[in-house]
């Protein structure tokens, strides 16, 4: 079971060992949007690139609507001067933060075999500040070709 939680602004706060091995290089106080970007690896491991950037992005850009979030402003702002392949995902408008379907697809980067995940990702709040919880349960059936 991979399990994570974090802020708005998409900083991990904690997650587990099984959370690490699936996503290399997330740790304690790495930002998802940032990683997607900027670490190569991120494009192996998420088989659906586009679409995770995709719900990530739109996930910090309802985050940088709130105007009291110019942290989340200034991480999505770098991440698209960054990244063209995000503004052009930005540039076709959709806004969603649902995923279309429960699950996602990860792949191993040492062995290459896709895993098909199913993911719960929901908000609640601790002291009055909002808190991002995922779950991920591998399913042992194979993913969609």
């Amino acid at each position: 079971m991979l399990a994570a939680y974090g802020t708005p602004q998409l900083y991990i706060l904690a997650n587990n060992e099984e959370y690490r091995r699936a996503f290399p290089g997330i740790t304690v106080g790495t930002n998802l949007l940032e990683w997607a970007i900027f670490n190569p690896i991120a494009h192996d491991v998420l088989v659906e690139w586009d679409l995770e950037t995709e719900l990530l992005g739109n996930s910090m850009r309802q985050a940088a609507s709130n105007p009291h979030n110019g942290e989340a402003r200034a991480i999505l702002r770098k991440c698209l001067d960054a990244s063209p392949e995000l503004q052009a995902i930005f540039d076709r408008g959709n806004s969603d933060v649902q995923r279309p379907y429960p699950y996602q697809l990860l792949r191993n980067p040492d062995s290459g075999e896709i895993h098909r995940v199913e993911c719960n990702i929901w908000v609640a709040f601790t002291n009055g500040e909002r808190v991002h919880f995922y779950i991920g349960k591998p399913l042992n059936e194979r993913p969609p070709s």
